[in-house]
């Protein structure tokens, strides 16, 4: 993924104009002259891009999206179902047991010192623990499984 970061194009834009069509939406942008990246221009039009974007407030700081906490919550869910995840879990903060979900969305909340997943949505201290421990079993759980140039799939939901 570093290799696609270092050849991405960065530059401030700011939209302009939103539709909905039949191939799906058409978002335009404005980009200032002195911002434009010269390949963009070159390039033709119909070409595929990877687009990360961030959105900015008055005081040119990044905003985080208002769901960022659904995002965790959703990831908290899925990885309780993941048999890798539940057995990374109980290896690490269990008792060597069984790794059913049941034990492992215990185990979570227990680590995580919480009541309930939903607080991994409502407190960002929690969620910040929680993303934590989900990088460290993605590092070692994709430690050598990605191949070179191939895109990590967590990445999509940048932890």
């Amino acid at each position: 993924m570093n290799d696609l970061r270092d050849r991405a194009m960065r530059f401030e834009c700011v939209t302009k104009r939103k539709v909905h069509s039949k191939d799906g939406y058409e978002i335009t942008i404005v980009v200032q002259p002195d911002e434009i990246p010269e390949d963009l221009l070159r390039d033709y039009i119909g070409s595929r891009y990877i687009l990360a974007m961030v959105r900015l407030n008055d005081q040119d700081e990044p905003m985080l999206p208002k769901d960022e906490g659904q995002k965790a919550l959703s990831m908290a869910h899925i990885l309780c179902k993941d048999e890798d995840f539940g057995r990374w879990l109980v290896d690490i903060y269990g008792d060597q047991g069984d790794a059913n979900e049941i034990v492992v969305v215990d185990l979570l909340r227990s680590v995580l010192g919480i009541e309930s997943r939903a607080e991994i949505k409502e407190n960002e201290e929690t969620r910040k623990q929680f993303l934590d421990m989900a990088k460290e079993f993605r590092n070692r759980h994709n430690s050598g499984l990605i191949s070179k140039g191939e895109q990590d799939p967590w990445d999509i939901l940048d932890i």
